[in-house]
């Protein structure tokens, strides 16, 4: 996290080259992201491209908070909406620079949790975790409705609907969801800088929150659930849990 997300028109990824181009530009995007906003760890960048029947869309999205680097000396991240302006316009700039058409968004989430790993085999130790999480008692916030994307490289075509259904069982029986409450989409972009990417985007009536511990033994759980799934070991998989609104900026 910061994520380049690309939704471009279907037909203009006519082959490998111009997928590739699309990739160049994405990382060069990704670098200004960085530079501009502060971004304290250099690895932490992603990059998604997939083809829509929609308008052509970038959206970059990045989570702020008091804890979002805890491996580093300063784990708090927080940007201003100067630094957001200023990167607005700079990307606007660089996509007028390459004849670029699509719409940008750019996302600021609060309140979130992103988990990332490698799979390898299990342990006892997590196993030891994965039963403790599951006598988590049901949750009982006011779920309105929860959006499940689950964006997977095109080699776990075969595996991908069976890990989506277990998702969705689990995330109603954590939520005590109604099937009409959760939708969900499984997606296969053309290029993926991580193997099996789930984002998960609780809106509640209320606007309440889940507070941080929380997220994070649901985003753990579901984690386990991933590496009980029969993928390859260094499978790279992600798990970003999102609540309500971002504070976003889009253009026309």
């Amino acid at each position: 996290m910061p994520i380049a997300d690309l939704e471009i028109q279907t037909g203009q990824i006519k082959n490998p080259e111009d997928l590739n181009k699309l990739r160049s530009l994405l990382e060069k995007i990704n670098a200004i992201v960085h530079q501009a906003l502060g971004v304290p760890d250099p690895e932490d960048q992603e990059l998604r491209i997939q083809e829509t029947e929609k308008r052509s869309t970038l959206k970059i999205a990045f989570t702020v908070g008091r804890n979002e680097y805890p491996d580093l000396n300063s784990s708090a991240f927080f940007v201003t909406a100067e630094q957001v302006s200023n990167l607005f316009k700079e990307i606007e700039t660089l996509l007028r620079e390459n004849n670029f058409l699509a719409q940008l968004i750019i996302e600021s989430w609060a309140n979130s949790t992103f988990i990332f790993e490698e799979l390898e085999e299990l342990t006892d130790e997590q196993n030891s975790i994965r039963s403790n999480l599951e006598n988590l008692k049901a949750l009982e916030k006011d779920i309105k409705k929860i959006d499940l994307k689950i964006y997977c490289d095109k080699s776990l075509e075969q595996l991908a609907p069976t890990l989506k259904e277990k998702i969705e069982q689990q995330l109603c029986t954590l939520f005590q969801l109604q099937d009409k409450k959760l939708n969900s989409q499984l997606v296969f972009p053309d290029a993926v800088d991580t193997d099996l990417a789930i984002e998960i985007d609780l809106k509640t009536e209320k606007g309440d929150e889940l507070h941080a511990k929380m997220r994070e033994l649901i985003a753990e759980l579901l984690m386990q659930t991933i590496r009980n799934s029969n993928l390859d070991a260094g499978t790279t998989t992600e798990i970003w849990l999102r609540q309500n609104q971002a504070q976003s900026i889009i253009s026309n």
